[in-house]
């Protein structure tokens, strides 16, 4: 609906001929109304772009525009910004081939890959360039998630863990009073790791870290009731298997008794 402005002036002004401008110009409008869209320099330009896409495409532009072309290019202060508008207009998008000294930084001299990774490129090469040439990744909405939450479950368990196994601590000696706070204190530890300090920005939030801080506390409690019933003791924590690391991705242990296992 038209602004109540328009409705005042019209009851002050009630002689007033309405008259519809169109954000640009049309090919077919005469010489008088092209001339009614160049006024300020700044606005001309925008315009001049949008007309020389359309004659590009084959639609005719009015001698008006022409000649302010021809004004913007006697204007020195205007000379960067007219080349840049030329070069959008001629812009091609064509992928070009990457020298191999790019191509080795990208993806080093030994490529590691998979199925997956040669169906995405068979799919969209560029997909599998952004996804493991530029490394490119999703930007993350400043939110808390469910995998967020289970991030902070994971971690402070681990560290939980990993903290009474260093120390010497047997877990399930502790009472449930020692493992809640060795829990709060874990949890204030991962707090300021998780999603740019998420959990210290607001009341709201600061709320939601105590409860996450109990439901932790109680589970730590429930694996030190496990850990009492039975004679299991973790050796390592997260360790890692595979290219380089301690366990390889294919072992066999061989015995005299069973064959192999």
């Amino acid at each position: 609906m038209p602004s109540d402005v328009l409705r005042q002036i019209k009851r002050m002004f009630p002689m007033l001929k309405e008259r519809l401008l169109l954000n640009d110009p049309a090919p077919s409008d005469d010489l008088t109304e092209q001339m009614d869209y160049v006024a300020h320099a700044d606005k001309a330009l925008s315009l001049l772009v949008v007309q020389l896409k359309q004659w590009t495409k084959g639609v005719p532009m009015s001698a008006v525009w022409w000649s302010v072309y021809n004004w913007f290019a006697r204007q020195p202060e205007y000379a960067d910004g007219l080349s840049r508008m030329l070069e959008a207009l001629l812009y091609t998008n064509r992928a070009a081939v990457l020298h191999p000294e790019i191509s080795r930084k990208l993806y080093g001299d030994h490529i590691q890959t998979s199925v997956s990774r040669m169906e995405r490129f068979v799919a969209c090469p560029f997909s599998q360039f952004a996804s493991h040439g530029l490394r490119l990744q999703e930007r993350r909405i400043f939110r808390l998630g469910a995998p967020d939450i289970g991030q902070l479950f994971h971690a402070a368990l681990s560290v939980f863990a990993d903290q009474t196994l260093k120390e010497g601590i047997d877990w399930g000696a502790m009472t449930a009073e020692q493992v809640h706070e060795r829990a709060g204190l874990v949890v204030d530890l991962l707090t300021p790791k998780l999603q740019g300090e998420i959990l210290l920005s607001s009341k709201r939030y600061r709320y939601i870290a105590r409860k996450l801080t109990q439901v932790v506390g109680q589970a730590a409690v429930m694996l030190g009731e496990h850990a009492r019933r039975s004679v299991f003791r973790p050796v390592g924590l997260e360790v890692g298997f595979g290219t380089g690391q301690p366990i390889p991705r294919f072992f066999t242990t061989w015995t005299t008794e069973s064959g192999w296992s």
